[in-house]
């Protein structure tokens, strides 16, 4: 219990009672009104527990809410009890709210007010818990937070007792487990395990994304208004997560949100009212700003290879290569005399897959002519294209772009910008393909050197893995970092990081490309099998 926040209480309760005649209800009428029930407490005495110096007895306590019309509870927890709906304070946990907005400019800045909103006071709440009992408005007031916009991380194992399918009970469980153990650590430590039991729900309404916030933070406040909310929660983030934003340059590039990829009209708009896009300057500029508002170089936040020596046995992988390079492949055909669909086998070959898996999406790219009489008449010219072209050329691209009347006749980067809006998904399959008969290719190899070993008398082989640890893609590199987070306590964060580091990345962002940042700051590291 709070005895301070009590004693204010009390002494808030007796100031706006009044006597009969309207006279303010002193310390001595109080004393009075007690003693008059046969509970003598001195005035002395009554200002100790106004102070915080001490607490009322329980009988006292049980007169105290009678002439102050209060529960015992609420004198205790120091505060009245609320009937606040807090779903009408966190209105953005309905993710209809905006179809209530009149006035559609508000809607953005409204949604980030209402993260901000969110984010402090349940850290502000996270950093009472880990201290003391939420009273009962606060706790109503936390479990409604939680249960909207936060969930419990794999971490709260290590402490939750209870066996309860509610997880704002686990989460509970687990904060009052912890306070035993982090009782003598400052309130920067205390506020960090307790970081650990949580994470923000995976919606991009609620989180900070990185692709879709990231880049305006360097756009200017007066050509775009709403930027100055993007900043403002920026600036809100734990450093942690500052370090971490910086960290997923290593694997995010930026380059799904290039002004080219929506199309000509965006990109001439674009360049109308920033100039010309420069997409290394662009994410240089992003990594000052994180840097300059306090994110930090933490070579803890970054994925890295773990070198494995693993056995197999030779038998198991000639099954795997079999089933990848030689395998017949089985189609249907129609036996026109039985009028019945027949499964038969074919030879795996890189014609035979062409046909078989390939062609017909290829096909529909690359337009080649097409006599009426066959639907195939191009099935030869399309092969050869494919067998002869890792990528799909410019030259290819110009023709088709012709095709899908996209107009030519204009500078690259704009007809270029409305291809890739219109047919950058069917490229896809292309380089899917292409990789597929590479691992065939080199599987190939691999059975022969197998085959070899097997006929020496060996049956197991070893080989030298490397196994990405980290993510390639937000929601991943989001739970890893989190993972790594779990495993640090704070002081030893504070020295993963490298200010020195990141000193010299600010420095390096102006004299070297984006590739030599890359390859200096942000290679993937090999760690040996240990």
């Amino acid at each position: 219990m709070d005895k301070i926040k009590i004693g204010n209480y009390l002494k808030e309760l007796r100031k706006k009672k009044r006597r009969v005649d309207g006279k303010p209800f002193t310390q001595a009428d109080l004393s009075d009104a007690l003693a008059s029930a046969g509970l003598d407490v001195s005035i002395n005495g009554i200002n100790e527990w106004e102070s915080g110096k001490s607490l009322p007895s329980p009988e006292k306590l049980v007169f105290l809410s009678k002439i102050y019309n209060k529960t015992i509870d609420e004198i205790l927890e120091g505060e009245d009890s609320n009937d606040i709906d807090y779903s009408k304070v966190y209105f953005i946990y309905n993710h209809d709210w905006f179809n209530t907005v009149v006035d559609r400019d508000k809607i953005f800045p409204t949604n980030q007010e209402q993260i901000l909103k969110v984010y402090n006071r349940f850290r502000e709440l996270s950093k009472i818990i880990i201290n003391r009992p939420l009273s009962s408005n606060e706790e109503k007031e936390y479990r409604f937070l939680f249960e909207h916009f936060y969930t419990l991380t794999e971490y709260h194992n290590n402490y939750c007792k209870i066996n309860a399918n509610n997880s704002f009970l686990r989460l509970m469980d687990s904060i009052n487990q912890m306070r035993i153990e982090v009782r003598n650590m400052t309130d920067d430590e205390k506020y960090w395990e307790v970081q650990k039991l949580y994470e923000e729900i995976d919606d991009n309404n609620f989180r900070f994304s990185f692709n879709e916030y990231i880049e305006r933070l360097v756009l200017n406040d007066k050509k775009y208004p709403n930027v100055i909310y993007v900043k403002n929660r920026f600036d809100f983030l734990d450093n942690w997560q500052k370090d971490m934003f910086l960290a997923m340059f290593q694997n995010l590039d930026g380059s799904d949100r290039l002004p080219e990829r929506w199309g000509s009209a965006y990109l001439k708009r674009y360049e109308a009212e920033n100039g010309e896009y420069n997409h290394d300057d662009r994410i240089k500029e992003e990594m000052k700003y994180l840097i300059s508002h306090g994110a930090c170089y933490n070579k803890w936040f970054l994925n890295c290879y773990q070198k494995k020596i693993e056995k197999k046995r030779i038998i198991d992988r000639l099954e795997e290569l079999y089933n990848l390079c030689i395998k017949p492949i089985e189609i249907a055909i129609q036996n026109h005399e039985t009028d019945k669909w027949e499964t038969v086998k074919i030879e795996n070959t890189v014609k035979n897959r062409f046909i078989n898996s390939y062609y017909f999406s290829i096909s529909r790219l690359l337009k080649f002519k097409t006599h009426a009489d066959s639907s195939y008449s191009d099935l030869q010219q399309t092969f050869d294209y494919f067998l002869s072209h890792d990528e799909i050329d410019d030259k290819t691209r110009k023709r088709i772009a012709e095709s899908e009347k996209i107009d030519i006749n204009r500078e690259k980067k704009y007809w270029m910008a409305d291809y890739i809006q219109l047919l950058d998904y069917k490229e896809k399959p292309y380089k899917e393909y292409k990789n597929t008969e590479k691992q065939i290719e080199e599987g190939l190899k691999e059975i022969k050197k197998l085959e070899d070993l097997l006929k020496s008398g060996e049956k197991e082989y070893s080989y030298e893995s490397l196994e990405m640890l980290g993510g390639t893609d937000e929601k991943s590199i989001r739970k890893w970092i989190l993972y790594w987070k779990s495993k640090l306590d704070y002081s030893e964060y504070l020295r993963t990081r490298d200010l020195k580091k990141t000193k010299e990345l600010l420095l390096d962002l102006d004299k070297l490309s984006l590739n030599e940042i890359k390859e200096k700051y942000f290679k993937m590291e090999v760690l040996d099998n240990e």
